[in-house]
């Protein structure tokens, strides 16, 4: 440090460093996770490969983790097109719900039967 600088600023710098490295990893942490937490009783397909044409994936919400309890909306760059696009969990019929997923910078879909008791609404599964 500068001479001069008094051992008030040293904290208050010190401080702020530390912060600003605790934002940057919450922020790296929440936005590439690829970990999965499924719901209970909902039966999983296996994760479709079509998507591996979507590329820089990121969460506009709060990811998920494939839970139909909730829902997320993901965006993603075309290859093909170069167009960003978005994407949000949605129902395909009463009883199963199109989840969307980033991992490892991919945009990931699958097709989820809702839990026994549950149908869709507005992309999640919710109790009849």
């Amino acid at each position: 440090m500068a001479k001069g600088v008094n051992k008030k600023t040293r904290i208050i710098i010190i401080v702020l460093v530390i912060l600003a490295i605790i934002l940057l990893a919450t922020r790296w942490v929440n936005n590439s996770t690829g970990k999965a937490t499924l719901t209970n009783g909902a039966s999983y397909d296996t994760i479709s490969l079509e998507n591996s044409k979507y590329t820089d994936c990121a969460y506009i919400t709060e990811d998920d983790e494939w839970r139909v309890t909730e829902s997320a909306t993901v965006q993603a760059t075309d290859t093909e097109t170069g167009e960003v696009v978005s994407a949000t969990d949605s129902c395909i019929d009463e009883s199963r719900v199109l989840e969307y997923d980033c991992q490892s910078g991919k945009r990931n879909k699958r097709n989820v039967v809702c839990p026994s008791g549950t149908s869709c609404k507005e992309g999640i599964c919710v109790v009849k």
